[in-house]
């Protein structure tokens, strides 16, 4: 179902709610519907949207007007209507966290340092090097804001309070996860490890993909497109080597090796050679251990490696 539509049942369901069209049936029937976890999220985003806006007092002091009607399955909108998806899509998944920044909380990772946080919920968040996220509490969800670089969440799950990281154009919402997000200029890369995701693209409403992951997937998602591929669990782990200081090759390119070799250094891997740059390696390497590839660059291929102080030069 697409994100529009659902965002229109759970507002009906709003609406029915504030206007006192409620039995043990309908209750029933709510049940059933909100057990599905994505229009869980959507009418817990549209709740809090809702309330966040001053809306629902004023709706529910006007009962009596003719502010909403029900004819079959159509649900024709008015003012209030309007103005809830007006809402809804002006503070949508890039932004309606942000509506309040009291309790903005701000961390950071320099080069080659890692940082865990423990949240008072029990729930862990581990920073990678060079990465920036802000945490704050907004009308009772609890919101991450990954705007660099990599971390791996460890979510205590709560229906009531869900926890949303908001990265580069995108949204994670956890129902009972694991998972790790790696966000770089273009793109953001989220693998899910356990429990499942609500992985949402913030584009308008004719390119906005949704798509719940479950363990093993990888959503790798741009402005423009999201794709979602399954790894084993042998590589699924790989995924996590930086936790423990270490990155793990399989038949990588050397270009590739070095890219992530220099996320973590100050003294940089340059390959100038387009021919070494593509010849692939494998194997575990400490992140901050450059001498472990140049050397294996020197053993294996026979590389020139020279040392410019700045930059470590592998070529011919």
């Amino acid at each position: 179902m697409k994100a529009d539509d659902l965002d229109a049942i759970a507002a009906q369901w709003i609406v029915r709610r504030e206007k006192g069209e409620w039995s043990a049936e309908t209750q029933s029937e709510f049940d059933r519907w909100l057990a599905t976890p994505g229009n869980r999220i959507a009418y817990l985003r549209l709740t809090d949207v809702w309330n966040r806006a001053g809306r629902l007092k004023a709706l529910s002091a006007q009962r009596r007007g003719r502010f909403f009607s029900f004819r079959g399955d159509t649900f024709k909108t008015a003012a209030k209507v309007a103005a809830l998806f007006a809402l809804a899509a002006a503070v949508g998944a890039g932004g309606y966290a942000w509506l309040s920044r009291t309790n903005d909380v701000r961390y950071a990772t320099g080069i080659g340092e890692r940082e865990i946080i423990s949240l008072a919920d029990g729930s862990r968040i581990e920073l990678n090097t060079q990465t920036v996220l802000r945490l704050a509490s907004v009308g009772g969800k609890r919101i991450a804001k990954l705007e660099s670089g990599q971390a791996y969440f460890d979510i205590k799950h709560d229906p009531v309070h869900p926890f949303t990281v908001l990265t580069n154009g995108h949204k994670v919402t956890d129902i009972g996860t694991k998972f790790e997000i790696r966000t770089d200029t273009n793109k953001v890369q989220v693998t899910l490890f356990e429990g499942s995701a609500q992985f949402e693209s913030d584009g308008p409403s004719a390119t906005r993909q949704n798509a719940i992951l479950v363990p093993g997937d990888v959503a790798v998602a741009t402005a423009q497109s999201m794709r979602i591929v399954r790894k084993p669990a042998q590589k699924l782990i790989a995924e996590l080597g930086w936790r423990h200081g270490v990155v793990i090759f399989d038949h990588t390119t050397l270009a590739d090796a070095a890219a992530e070799f220099n996320r973590y250094n100050r003294k940089k891997l340059v390959v100038t050679d387009p021919k070494v740059a593509k010849l692939t390696i494998g194997g575990t390497f400490q992140t901050t251990n450059t001498q472990q590839l140049t050397q294996l660059a020197r053993d294996i291929f026979g590389l020139t490696i020279e040392d410019r102080g700045t930059d470590i030069v592998i070529s011919r």
